[in-house]
């Protein structure tokens, strides 16, 4: 498998969590296992472990940089590792980017090297199958669902409106002014996830807002609401399985994301391995050890390019370096320049409240995980974690940020 997709669909768009996350569940994430049965807990840092070590996984004593792409087994803990000195890396740089990342709320820390483990490290009593709600980088994943149920029939077309598969009730009546609203039976389910719909929300209270809509596909508006939909969907058009069956089956188990649940259909609760599993499968275009995954090649270059002309730093609920310009979650004005400037451009991202990250940079052969609370105060999606995290790993490993520093 190659990646000359991926970098197609980053130079397509080189030319060219939040509030909302938060409403999915408690802002405080609530794990110290993998059954969660005790809260975060302050004290010590855990040492930071790399490839080499036995405390970062069961097998494996390093293999050589120029190795082929390595995929876990699914059902196991056995996972390979990879020294970063034998990279080519910095290993007291990478060193210092674990200790940043261990001093900023985390509860988990990963990087892989084609799909090899090169660092891994856990604080807070977490430890490899500890899972918690990664709130926002839930999206990504359905993203993919979406994408299987598309393939397999279940769903029509992205150009689908969502009244036909929801009725035509499914803005709800929360708000007085739905009931006068005219675009209902017009919003299609690419809309939903392309956050092109023209409709509003109340985060807090739950409900979509019809007061103050545009037409649908005319601005960018991140809408937590209208994008549960696809969810609703998924869910429907699997009605022996349901959401939490179907990702089950058709993703879940095939590349060995064990500790991954669904608390509603509308958050996943994963562990910071089964999200590097998720990265590593995005990766490799939607591959898994010889095997296509998800099939449509085109539906992810699709998902994984600018996806609408108004934030061409957002794909098919994936965010994505390398634009121009971008636009965050109720942002009324336009970033100059890309989403991670201190990132490679064509890297793209599964974002969450509280700093949930899935950073996949394809010309790099990388996948970038961080678990925990948040680094910092504020910030939607895109937060100060990012540009920090990637201030100090891209010197460690030799890459070249997207803005030259």
């Amino acid at each position: 498998m190659t990646h000359e997709r991926y970098l197609l669909v980053a130079c397509l768009f080189l030319g060219t969590s939040s509030c909302a996350d938060r409403i999915e569940g408690s802002a405080t994430p609530t794990a110290a296992d993998a059954h969660d049965t005790g809260p975060y807990q302050s004290g010590t840092t855990d040492a930071p472990t790399t490839g080499d070590s036995d405390a970062t996984a069961d097998s494996g004593t390093g293999v050589p940089a120029e190795t082929a792409m390595y995929f876990p087994p699914p059902e196991t803990d056995e996972w390979e590792t990879v020294d970063a000195a034998e990279l080519g890396w910095e290993p007291d740089g990478l060193a210092a980017v674990v200790s940043f990342v261990a001093e900023h709320n985390s509860t988990g820390f990963l990087i892989l090297h084609r799909g090899r483990i090169v660092s891994e490290t856990y604080w807070q009593g977490w430890d490899k199958h500890s899972s918690g709600v990664i709130f926002s980088a839930t999206k990504t994943v359905i993203a993919v669902l979406l994408g299987l149920q598309l393939e397999q029939g279940l769903v029509g077309s992205l150009d689908d409106p969502i009244a036909e598969y929801l009725g035509p009730g499914w803005v709800g009546d929360a708000d007085p002014t739905c009931a006068s609203y005219p675009y209902a039976g017009d919003i299609t389910i690419r809309q939903a996830i392309t956050m092109t719909s023209g409709l509003r929300e109340s985060i807090v209270l739950e409900f979509i807002r019809c007061k103050f809509h545009k037409a649908p596909d005319s601005e960018w508006f991140y809408n937590t609401m209208v994008y549960r939909m696809a969810n609703d969907i998924i869910d429907a058009r699997a009605p022996e399985q349901g959401l939490a069956g179907y990702s089950k089956a058709a993703l879940f188990d095939k590349i060995g994301m064990q500790d991954t649940s669904w608390p509603t259909i509308y958050r996943a609760k994963s562990s910071v391995r089964d999200m590097a599993r998720f990265g590593l499968l995005l990766l490799n275009n939607g591959d898994w050890d010889g095997q296509a995954v998800v099939e449509d090649k085109s539906y992810l270059a699709a998902m994984l390019g600018a996806a609408n002309p108004y934030n061409p730093a957002y794909g098919y609920l994936t965010w994505l370096n390398g634009a121009a310009d971008y636009l965050l979650p109720y942002d009324k004005d336009t970033h100059a320049g890309p989403i991670f400037p201190n990132a490679p451009a064509d890297t793209f991202a599964a974002l969450g409240a509280d700093d949930k990250k899935i950073h996949i940079v394809p010309s790099h052969d990388l996948v970038v995980v961080r678990h925990g609370g948040a680094a910092y105060d504020g910030g939607l999606a895109a937060t100060e974690l990012d540009n920090q995290l990637w201030t100090l790993l891209c010197p460690a490993i030799s890459c070249t940020p997207a803005v030259a520093p």
